[in-house]
């Protein structure tokens, strides 16, 4: 059954220092029978009762078990042979003292998978003559009943073997008696091995004697005749010599055959078992615990702030506060001073409002324009600044309280909706912009005064001069500035030059765009450079007016100008797209080369083209490739020098490009889905929206984003810290538990089973 072949062990101490525990033996246990193993303490008894057992792997030669060789095991074969033929009894009994008797008798079967009948544990207990015990604890029995309970484990899955480590060490001398006794019934039919240094005992009842010294085999004896220690004690070792001979080795068996049982640890006597951990360490455990709520916490609030969605918090937000308009702002991704991606407020062009315009349904352009109103000022007191109007927005064909109140969720105070007007661009403003006139006074027109705190009538019909266009207001709409709380509002009217949503000025479509059309001269802010040297530019203004030739624009003047022409061109010859009359100081401002008008040559100018880019030089330029057709001297007559003459066409190009759309306003649909669809639509084509309410949800998601940095660093850390403790706790468990993982592992457990 159990043979060991010139096994070997050799442990090594911290210092490095070996020693050999177990040195080449070798053994043939037999099938049955008692066999005590002896020697004094560090003989190598418990180190080869280890190896026997498969709770330590030898170093050199091979444990041979019912035929087949430990060389060919791993180490789940010896938790299966320790389940399936082994049966262990502890000098400490070694009982579980969270089970019950009858639990941890049924431990053996159940790690076995085997089926448990009440009959079979009342039979183990009876046999060890501790029946009616079954529901009794460890700490109610005594030292010989706990080691009878060892027993009963050990033999309720009928092993072929049992290992005894100093069985009777801990008992009297008359529990020992009956102990050994047992052991003594048990071995007819199976191999017991007990390591014992009472050397009396293994006289009395062992069948075979085995003496170990310094790791070696010194004795190994098989009785012959029974021993009485009492009759023989005076002549003790003389007798003892006569009873035992050399054991004669027998022919190994080879043609037995290993089986075996799989273990299978029941969830609920792990958990019993386990359990006992948080109680021996409360405090290391609900620290513990503190800690990984707290991680858990952490990460989730990380986990929570990313998936914050700018967009949904916005249209949420927008709900609650009745908010119905969004403030569109054109951008363009720019490299800052630290090399890093920004992005950067542009001006919209018009193929983009169309395009907006066109998806949306629902967009308007507003033009920013600075509209200054005269400060009114008493005698001997200085102004302090002037009101602006800054940005005109176009609703429709025409304004109504629908409309009105859908755009800016506004209604009308006083006077009436502007409407197409051929001699005035009709327009309403807010009352944010009438409560600061009302506020300051203001000079319309430069003959009209309004006085400060004159009420709202005094403004209706008031006109202001912009570039030669007149700028009729005929309404006054509510907005909800007053709702703010007072310093905010004060704040506002202080700064009433602030560009936001109170300042606009609304009118119907085209409504500005076509009163410059029919303006004589539309002054024009443009960049003007010389074809193909875009980086030697001038910023120059013209007075733009249409005319069909350099006769129409000059009129009777040009019996007094010096003109010189492009070839094929004179006086009547008509202008087409593309070319431009210019005067004399403005082409000499962007060539700097001529010092006098004379010095210019008409064949030079017909391979001459102009480059326009209306506002700033980084816009895309309104037109290259201009020819001139004609430049006069504006040397006699100042009044003319930056008039400029172009087709019809082209001053419409013009002007309406020189009307930069600064933002579009876009009403909100009111339905969730529609208003997403919207708000997605704008982000994909980088335009960036807001209202009173967006500046928080912007620092909210600025924020959100860095402190989900943070916290991602901080739950990172502390869920480290907390699998340092956990493991920490986890060790010192298992460090507490030697004892019981000792137990489960003789008695057949596998390496899952103790994880488990």
């Amino acid at each position: 059954m159990l043979e060991l072949k010139n096994i070997s062990k050799t442990y090594k101490s911290q210092k490095g220092n070996e020693c050999r525990a177990v040195d080449g033996i070798s053994i043939d246990f037999g099938e049955s029978g008692l066999i005590f193993v002896c020697g004094k303490s560090g003989s190598g008894k418990s180190t080869l009762l280890n190896l026997m057992s498969g709770m330590d792997g030898v170093d050199g030669g091979e444990i041979v078990i019912a035929g087949k060789s430990s060389k060919d095991f791993k180490q789940s074969d010896f938790d299966v042979y320790r389940n399936t033929y082994v049966g262990f009894i502890f000098q400490d009994f070694s009982i579980i003292e969270e089970l019950s008797i009858r639990e941890n008798i049924e431990m053996s079967l159940k790690l076995q998978n085997k089926e448990v009948k009440s009959e079979n544990i009342e039979t183990a207990l009876k046999q060890v003559d501790l029946d009616g015990y079954g529901e009794r604890r460890s700490f109610e029995l005594s030292g010989g009943q706990r080691q009878r309970v060892s027993i009963a484990r050990a033999l309720i899955k009928n092993p072929k073997i049992i290992f005894a480590d100093e069985p009777t060490g801990s008992l009297d001398t008359n529990t020992g008696r009956q102990i050994f006794e047992l052991f003594k019934e048990l071995s007819q039919d199976r191999l017991i091995i007990v390591v014992s240094h009472d050397i009396d005992s293994a006289l009395i009842y062992g069948d075979r004697i085995i003496e170990l010294a310094d790791g070696r085999v010194v004795s190994d004896k098989t009785k012959v005749s029974d021993v009485d220690l009492r009759r023989f004690k005076a002549e003790y070792q003389s007798k003892v010599d006569e009873s035992f001979v050399e054991t004669k080795a027998r022919e190994t068996q080879n043609k037995e055959i290993f089986e075996r049982i799989d273990t299978k640890l029941p969830t609920r006597h792990a958990v019993k078992i386990s359990a006992a951990n948080f109680k021996q360490k409360k405090i290391q455990f609900i620290i513990t615990m503190l800690l990984t709520i707290c991680s858990l916490t952490v990460f989730a609030l990380s986990y929570v702030m990313k998936s914050y969605n700018y967009h949904d918090a916005s249209l949420n937000t927008f709900q609650k506060l009745n908010v119905n308009t969004l403030l569109a702002v054109n951008q363009k991704e720019v490299l800052d001073e630290n090399g890093e991606v920004t992005n950067q407020a542009i001006e919209f062009d018009y193929e983009t409002v169309g395009s907006v315009v066109s998806d949306t349904g629902r967009a308007y352009p507003a033009f920013r324009q600075t509209v200054p109103i005269e400060q009114y000022a008493p005698l001997g007191k200085e102004e302090k600044y002037k009101t602006k109007i800054n940005l005109f927005v176009e609703l429709g064909e025409s304004i109504d309280a629908k409309n009105l109140g859908s755009f800016y969720h506004a209604e009308l105070i006083i006077g009436s909706f502007p409407r197409a007007n051929q001699n005035a661009v009709e327009i309403m403003i807010s009352d944010y912009l009438a409560d600061g006139i009302m506020y300051y006074g203001a000079v319309f027109d430069g003959n009209y005064t309004v006085y400060p705190n004159t009420g709202y009538g005094y403004i209706l019909n008031s006109v202001i001069a912009y570039n030669g266009i007149e700028l009729k207001i005929v309404g006054i709409f509510k907005t909800d500035y007053r709702e703010m709380d007072f310093e905010t509002r004060n704040n506002f009217r202080a700064e009433f030059n602030l560009a936001n949503i109170y300042s606009a000025a609304l009118t119907t479509t085209d409504a500005l765009f076509n009163a410059a059309k029919k303006s004589y001269a539309l002054p024009v802010s443009a960049c003007l450079y010389e074809t193909g040297k875009e980086d030697d530019y001038i910023k120059q203004t013209l007075y733009l007016t249409s005319a069909g030739s350099v006769a129409e624009l000059l009129g009777a003047s040009m019996f007094f100008v010096n003109v010189k022409y492009a070839d094929g061109h004179n006086a009547n010859t008509s202008l087409i797209d593309n070319e431009i009359v210019i005067s004399y100081s403005v082409l000499n401002d962007i060539l700097g080369s001529y010092d006098d008008f004379d010095d210019i040559e008409e064949s030079f100018l017909s391979g001459l083209s102009l480059g326009i880019t209306l506002f700033d030089i980084e816009r895309n330029p309104v037109a290259q490739n201009v020819k001139i057709a004609a430049v006069f001297d504006d040397t006699s007559m100042p009044d003319l020098k930056y008039a400029a003459a172009v087709t019809p066409a082209m001053k419409e190009i013009y002007t309406r490009d020189s009307l930069i759309v600064a933002n579009l306003f876009i009403p909100l649909d009111g339905k969730k889905s529609a208003d997403a669809k919207l708000l997605s639509y704008l982000e994909e084509r980088n335009i960036e929206y807001t209202t009173y309410a967006t500046g928080e949800l912007k620092m909210m998601d600025t924020l959100f984003k860095m402190l989900t940095q943070i916290l991602d660093g901080v739950s990172l850390i502390m869920f480290l810290f907390v699998l340092i403790l956990l493991y920490n706790f986890i060790a010192s468990s298992i460090n507490s538990k030697k004892k019981e993982i000792g137990i489960l592992r003789a008695i057949g457990a596998r390496g899952k089973d103790i994880a488990k």
